[in-house]
């Protein structure tokens, strides 16, 4: 099972990553094909889901508000789940604009089944 904080970075690296074939192979290593991603009102199912929920997060958050996501160190893992930490910050910036909480259930390999994103500011 791959360490929290390797999940971590990797999963908050996607939302910041820009170009769509590196997103793709990164989400097809992060979750399993049918995996479900949570996010208030927001639930996509699968690859061919996901993707697209990825992709218009990093249009309006980094393409066109100029944020950064990156994860926060309150890491923690308990049998097949994991939580941790994640900030949106301006790109250059230490200035928090949002935060919240991953919580996310893995299968045997440590690829992600289901995600909740929580934002809590």
């Amino acid at each position: 099972m791959p360490e929290v904080t390797t999940i971590a970075e990797r999963y908050v690296g996607i939302w910041n990553e820009p170009d769509p074939e590196v997103r793709r192979k990164t989400m097809h290593e992060l979750w399993t094909p049918d995996a479900v991603h949570a996010a208030a009102a927001l639930e996509a199912r699968g690859y061919e889901e996901i993707e697209p929920r990825i992709a218009r997060s990093h249009e309006k958050n980094i393409t066109l508000g100029g944020f950064r996501f990156r994860p926060t160190s309150n890491y923690a893992t308990l049998r097949d789940a994991v939580k941790f930490g994640w900030e949106m910050t301006l790109a250059g910036s230490d200035v928090v604009e949002s935060a919240g909480v991953v919580f996310a259930i893995l299968d045997a390999g440590g690829r992600i089944r289901s995600d909740y994103l929580f934002v809590e500011s």
